[in-house]
């Protein structure tokens, strides 16, 4: 049987072999056994006391960090939450692919010849990170969806195109961003609310529901944490005649328990005339999807309790049941990021609205754009001249203004210096209005002072 070590023989071990474990990470090739015991600071000899082959060493450091790893998951769950005992540990999966650099020829003649087992090492550190990934599920912080090999691939890209130690900065951001796809909205609580639209009285209802969105969700951040979005739509199933509609359909995410949504929705769910225990699948929307026209407005201003109405009563009125309409609440926190700090200008709106219409002939081609140009005059008194840039409108005399708003100059001239010949073509495209001026601009003044830069060719 062999002897114990003795405590001050173990202190040495494990001394030279995290020091060999630093020698390994940090070398260019392969380094020497007298080099790493020059770096311990003791003699040859004393080094190969401990580890009288170069595999011997090898094989030691390689299975103190497999053992580190798969110990690593247990210690950091017991001090950390989740999700950063997972970023940690990911830090020290970094460590262990750094050591190979110094071993790798060594450890590949290994591994071929079955001194070390590869096939064990990839099942305990497999382990290790479904250990993390089980508990962070449990809590709800991390994804369920995710495995234990869809982490370690994407472990091995990142350390393949930033190896460490000279990537270290690189390496750290891409597990940044794998951590952020890793993590779950584990507090998002959702809601579909139902009214409807089918007669006068309950179109009437449904206009007490937007007025009360109007009020409560539509401008600051009166209720924090929550989108609301709504759709004016008819059911599509001609079995299903009690689901024909139309309907108002008022989506809820927000950012919080099922209790905290309730609490932040109450006022919607006070209101009357909700469907209760409606069923989505009976809509039968299908999946084809006709030609389609896409009208935009943003509004600024409180309607009236008839203008909602007004806007209700003319959905009804409407020549095909595929056409539906969009009210998204804005509001809250984006309006409150600054206008110059994106080219999405929209940061004023109480709503967005856009309608949709379908056709599959000329006829019907000819009555949805109608249709829509009627709806686009109701909405005039309300609309603040500028549309969502995402929904392109052939119609627009002013697309510039519509989309981008003051940003327009500024967007221009980014376009301007980096595609001077306007290789990219297309509808509505940045460029100069026919007869403007070729101005510089002054706003937003981060662009101004980039526009000054040269191109920087890497």
């Amino acid at each position: 049987m062999a002897r114990p070590r003795r405590a001050d023989a173990t202190r040495n071990r494990d001394q030279l072999l995290a020091v060999a474990t630093r020698v390994f990470a940090s070398a260019d090739g392969e380094p020497s056994m007298r080099a790493i015991a020059r770096e311990a600071g003791v003699g040859i000899g004393t080094l190969y006391r401990h580890f009288p082959t170069r595999q011997s060493l090898v094989d030691a450091v390689y299975r103190d960090q497999v053992a580190r790893l798969t110990a690593g998951a247990r210690e950091l769950l017991a001090e950390l939450p989740p999700p950063a005992a997972l970023r940690r540990w990911m830090d020290l999966f970094g460590d262990w692919v750094a050591t190979k650099n110094g071993m790798l020829d060594t450890l590949l003649t290994m591994i071929e010849s079955g001194e070390i087992a590869h096939a064990e090492t990839q099942t305990e550190l497999l382990s290790a990170i479904d250990k993390i990934l089980g508990a962070g599920s449990a809590t709800g912080e991390l994804r369920a969806d995710v495995t234990a090999d869809d982490v370690a691939a994407g472990l091995i890209g990142i350390f393949t195109v930033a190896p460490l130690p000279e990537h270290e900065a690189r390496a750290s951001r891409l597990l940044n961003i794998l951590m952020d796809g890793l993590r779950r909205i584990s507090n998002l609580a959702e809601a579909s609310l139902v009214w409807g639209l089918r007669t006068g009285a309950e179109r009437a209802q449904a206009a007490r529901v937007l007025l009360t969105l109007q009020r409560g969700y539509m401008r600051g951040d009166e209720v924090p944490h929550t989108n609301i979005s709504c759709m004016a739509m008819f059911g599509l199933n001609d079995d299903d005649p009690a689901y024909r509609g139309p309907w108002l359909i008022v989506d809820v995410d927000h950012v919080g328990s099922e209790a905290q949504m309730q609490a932040a929705i109450a006022p919607l769910l006070a209101l009357p005339g909700q469907v209760p225990d409606f069923d989505f699948d009976r809509l039968g929307r299908g999946t084809e999807i006709p030609p389609l026209s896409r009208h935009s407005r943003y509004v600024t201003r409180d309607l009236a309790p008839a203008d909602w109405d007004g806007l209700l009563e003319f959905y009804a009125t409407t020549p095909s049941t595929l056409n539906t309409l969009y009210i998204q609440a804005a509001g809250g926190p984006l309006n409150a990021i600054p206008r110059e700090s994106a080219a999405f200008i929209h940061r004023s709106a109480a709503f967005l609205t856009f309608l949709d219409v379908f056709w599959h002939d000329g006829a019907e081609k000819e009555a949805a754009l109608d249709y829509q140009a009627r709806w686009g005059a109701l909405m005039e008194p309300f609309w603040n001249g500028r549309c969502y840039q995402n929904f392109p409108d052939p119609t627009l005399v002013d697309y510039r203004a519509a989309y981008w708003g003051e940003a327009f100059p500024a967007l221009l001239a980014v376009k301007q210096k980096y595609d001077p010949h306007a290789v990219f073509r297309f509808q509505q495209m940045l460029e100069p209005r026919p007869g403007d001026p070729d101005e510089p601009p002054v706003w937003p003044p981060r662009v101004v002072e980039s526009l000054r830069r040269p191109i920087a060719v890497a």
